[in-house]
């Protein structure tokens, strides 16, 4: 049995507080100089178009029901993004800025998990491993929920453990529940995290000496997070229905490479390196309790292992490491009370460092490095944009074939308006805001006559034809693309109508389709 609340020791020792605030502005000057690619990243990748045209697109609908009826995550970190956008004007650096700057808070509250176990020490190495964290850097550092999803996954763990700390608190069931809610609605796979997080303080609640109590406190802030998230359910069925289509094409990873050389190599080395040399000199503080290393364990290595698991036939997706960014902050919490615990400030810190460098070592990418920004086929695609942007008649029809993988659905949902734009999200309005009706094109075109004559009627419309013709934006950087390419030519010769290649870039193809007696523009 354990008490229902654990009394925090008292401070006795005011250098480890200066420690440990020199650690997290060590990771918070580390934070400037890894931002340094994402503001000068350059033109939007594919899905950042996918988050601007979340929160401004051409149809009537709104943030709210475009992300849980055709996007993939839901709406919180879009409204975060509009409020960025609507803030500071419509630029790169603004829609890149709310991921980057929760990047920076979530290090803050790595370090306050540390500050609530009178280990300061432990929570400034800890937002040092969560900032150099390879997993982590390339996808914070653009305009997508992962740097939300980063910030929010470690205020849940810090929840986690205040309410540990006292079972019989309305307030502490309250806010857990509100965090773990916000961290639902910012992405459906960290989901998994609130899961195992609620189940260990299940085991904690009942195993506490006044379990009569403690367990219906739980039961409240289950309900709590219920009712919070009940409204997501259908984009959680819908996501599933799509499933089968959207992981056709999906490659089984290794569950050695989805677990990451975190656990397997830079951990160990730094725990092997930090054991040889040890040192009594300045002891980091006394070892936290065991309750918050199976808290940590239960956050981060636990889950990822199940999501491992998970990652096979039509869940292959789930290999992708994005989806392992909400484990990272209680990894790094783990990693650092490991290191702690071997009792020297100096071992630790060395330990903290082979952890990274191993990391670093066996990772593709390397920390000055941009790695998803400034690609060649990104810049193309804003040239053919700003190209449809001088050339393009307002109200002129945009068939867009962009490789977004919900492009394998469009037999399905060719009907659909504002599917039919989502898919289409590369020419969004973040360089095109003129109006246009925006089409997507299948990535894997499918025999079906109805859909066919679908985009024989787009490029034959009034709208085609009073805006002098439409035009086919398509990706040619895949044999799919290609294929698509030329099926959507065929069809447009088919229906009579003249087709002329207006530009030609790295991995994209601009035409102008018109009628034939229409001139094509320069």
């Amino acid at each position: 049995m354990r008490p229902n609340t654990l009394v925090s020791p008292p401070w006795t020792d005011t250098k480890q507080q200066r420690t440990g605030l020199l650690l997290l502005g060590l990771a918070c000057l580390s934070w400037v100089g890894l931002m340094i690619p994402l503001w000068n990243g350059g033109p939007l990748v594919l899905d950042e178009h996918v988050s601007y045209w979340i929160i401004d697109s051409d149809l009537p609908s709104s943030t709210y029901r475009r992300s849980l009826d055709q996007a993939a995550t839901p709406p919180l970190a879009s409204w975060v993004q509009a409020a960025s956008v609507g803030l500071f004007g419509k630029s790169e650096w603004a829609l890149r800025l709310p991921s980057a700057m929760c990047t920076l808070l979530s290090l803050g509250v790595v370090y306050l998990v540390g500050m609530q176990l009178r280990q300061p020490i432990l929570g400034g190495l800890a937002a040092l491993i969560l900032i150099w964290n390879p997993e982590l850097l390339d996808d914070v550092r653009i305009a997508r929920c992962y740097g939300q999803v980063a910030l929010l996954s470690a205020v849940v763990v810090w929840l986690t453990v205040w309410w540990q700390r006292d079972l019989l608190s309305w307030r502490r069931v309250a806010a857990w529940s509100l965090g773990a809610a916000a961290l639902i609605w910012t992405h459906y796979i960290s989901g998994l995290l609130v899961v195992m997080a609620a189940g260990w303080l299940a085991v904690e609640c009942y195993q506490a000496e006044n379990n009569r109590r403690t367990v219906p406190y739980w039961m409240a802030g289950m309900v709590l997070l219920g009712v919070l998230c009940a409204g997501l359910v259908p984009s959680v069925l819908r996501l599933q229905a799509w499933g089968p289509v959207l992981n056709f094409r999906a490659v089984e990873t290794p569950i050695w490479e989805i677990v990451g050389p975190f656990w397997w190599a830079g951990l160990p080395v730094g725990l092997l390196l930090a054991k040889l040399i040890k040192s009594k000199r300045f002891t980091t503080a006394p070892p936290v309790s065991k309750l918050y290393f199976i808290t940590f364990a239960v956050c981060s290595i636990v889950p990822l292992l199940l999501l491992a698991l998970l990652a096979h036939g039509d869940l292959s997706s789930l290999a992708n490491p994005r989806y392992r960014v909400t484990f990272i902050p209680a990894a790094a919490l783990l990693a650092s009370a490991l290191l702690c615990r071997v009792g020297s400030l100096f071992s630790a810190g060395a330990g903290t460092a082979a952890l990274i460098a191993v990391m670093w070592f066996l990772s593709d990418a390397r920390p000055w490095q941009a790695g998803r920004l400034g690609s060649a086929p990104d810049a193309a695609w804003r040239e053919l944009t700003l190209s449809l942007k001088q050339n393009a008649q307002p109200g002129s029809p945009l068939l867009v074939g962009s490789n977004l993988v919900e492009a394998h659905l469009i037999p399905a949902y060719f009907v659909d308006p504002l599917f039919m734009e989502y898919v289409a999200a590369r020419v969004s309005k973040f360089y095109l805001p003129e109006h246009h009706p925006r089409i997507g094109l299948p990535t894997l075109w499918v025999e079906d006559a109805a859909m066919d004559e679908f985009y024989r009627e787009q490029m034959k419309s009034k709208a085609a034809a009073q805006a002098g013709g439409s035009w086919i934006a398509a990706a040619t950087d895949t044999d799919l693309g290609i294929k698509a390419l030329e099926k959507i030519r065929q069809l447009a010769v088919e229906a009579g109508l003249k087709v002329t290649v207006a530009g030609e870039w790295d991995g994209a193809t601009l035409l102008h389709v018109s009628p034939p007696s229409t001139e094509s523009p320069e």
